[in-house]
């Protein structure tokens, strides 16, 4: 039996990509300063009919300098051998990697998906037992909360023989990081000012862990950033009305984590640097945030589309409150 270090009490937890990487090093030293910061800049991914909202930040692919990714080349040769399966898995748990892949739900216990129907989906692996013969995981349960779990080693074997070829080892790195206020206040006036941050992309990716397949394609079709990713929120819902299309409310819940967490920001930079910043100064737009949550939720549920003006008043709201309360620290910091 093995079982690694792993935390389901998140602060970002939008997409797995980078719930997972918290999930993992957040107990390291170091990564309340990789915290703050990081998940500052936004960026709003748009190519043919796809949309994204999402931090310009390291993820489960790379570019976390605590963290090691090493990608399996031969996966479809592996997934065809059941007993080779158990024993890399439980060799790199063994020696302390993590494993990050993508099974079929319809053998996870406690997902939606589960006995229902297939649905290939990313997952974490972080332990094993020989003895009850399971696997332990972590995701998003059938009601959405980020939650451990398990599943049997037979079902294992059938949730991974699916047709992704993704299968990376994680491995903590062993680095102290600081605090760089410097970078701090560069990513919040490029956030203030909707600046294209690929000519400041190192102070947003750790480049030594660059994972082209996964950022080359985002950085080439990013067509807003920071104060602006509003425009393009805003475009979403116009062009989803138009094609009457189910709403991705993931927009309206990062936002919603964007604002409590650069509230928690201002509080680490009134202890560690001893600013003179109010500590309420987030409070309104984190309470039109939530507003904003519950009106796209409340709309996937009824698709009234008196709700979607809603949605794009209080769009506009906090994209005019956010450029007050920004110009605010910018000028004290």
């Amino acid at each position: 039996m093995k079982e690694l270090s792993i935390t389901t009490n998140l602060r970002v937890r939008t997409y797995l990509y980078n719930a997972y990487v918290e999930s993992i090093i957040s107990n390291l030293p170091g990564y309340e300063a990789w915290f703050h910061n990081n998940y500052i800049q936004l960026a709003y991914y748009k190519k043919n009919n796809i949309s994204v909202l999402e931090y310009l930040s390291g993820s489960i692919f790379g570019c976390v300098p605590m963290l090691k990714n090493k990608s399996y080349e031969d996966i479809m040769t592996l997934k065809q051998e059941d007993d080779k399966i158990h024993e890399k898995f439980q060799a790199w748990i063994e020696s302390g990697s993590y494993i990050y892949t993508f099974l079929d739900e319809f053998y996870v216990p406690e997902r939606s998906a589960y006995s229902k129907f297939n649905y290939i989906h990313d997952v974490l692996i972080y332990g094993y037992d020989t003895k009850r013969r399971v696997y332990m995981l972590t995701g998003y349960n059938y009601q959405a909360q980020y939650v451990k779990s398990e599943i049997n080693f037979d079902n294992m074997i059938k949730a991974f023989q699916n047709d992704s070829p993704c299968l990376i080892e994680i491995q903590t790195n062993d680095i102290n990081y600081s605090f760089n206020f410097d970078n701090f206040k560069t990513m919040l006036v490029e956030y203030r000012n909707g600046s294209n941050s690929r000519d400041t992309i190192e102070m947003y990716l750790d480049m030594d862990s660059y994972n082209d397949t996964f950022y080359d394609d985002k950085l080439d079709h990013y067509a807003y950033y920071g104060i602006q990713i509003y425009e393009g929120v805003l475009e979403y819902l116009s062009n989803m009305q138009i094609k009457e299309e189910d709403l991705d409310y993931r927009m309206f819940y990062l936002i919603y984590e964007h604002k409590k967490n650069m509230k928690l920001r201002m509080d680490y930079l009134i202890k560690v640097k001893n600013m003179r910043l109010a500590d309420n100064i987030f409070d309104e737009l984190i309470n039109k945030s939530q507003l904003m949550l519950n009106v796209a939720i409340k709309y996937k549920m009824t698709f009234n589309p008196i709700l979607l003006d809603n949605l794009k008043r209080y769009i506009w709201e906090i994209q005019e409150e956010e450029k007050k309360v920004l110009d605010k620290i910018i000028g004290i910091i």
